[in-house]
């Protein structure tokens, strides 16, 4: 008569494959590896759009401010402009006027379009 473990083992098969098995093991350990690397990825990219987000918050309120300080001052320039040039004082006129047109063509001059665009969104 047998023992229960002998009945037990009697059942099972004769060979095993283990090799399968560790293969599988090392797949979802290559699987695994990847998505956590995968996720980290994720996770500074979610990082960089709350840089973002905040970049061009503080970006949008420091450039309404040079805007409108900017017409601001060119409405000043060209009041200063035409009372010097109503009065005569040339000179003063033309400092106006040169003053306002080197604010012209400094605002903006050295920014991308694009980008400007973009946190302007």
């Amino acid at each position: 008569m047998k023992s229960n473990i002998d009945k037990v083992y009697s059942k099972l098969p004769k060979k095993h494959n283990f090799k399968n098995h560790k293969v599988d093991l090392s797949l979802l350990d290559d699987l695994n590896d990847r998505k956590d690397s995968w996720t980290s990825k994720h996770d500074n990219i979610t990082e960089l759009f709350e840089q973002i987000r905040s970049i061009k918050s503080e970006f949008n309120s420091i450039f309404n401010d040079v805007s409108s300080e900017y017409d601001s001052l060119s409405d000043e320039y060209n009041d200063l402009f035409n009372k010097a040039s109503e009065l005569g004082a040339d000179d003063l006129a033309d400092k106006a006027f040169s003053n306002r047109l080197d604010m012209t063509n400094y605002y903006g001059s050295e920014w991308d379009n694009d980008i400007l665009r973009f946190l302007q969104d």
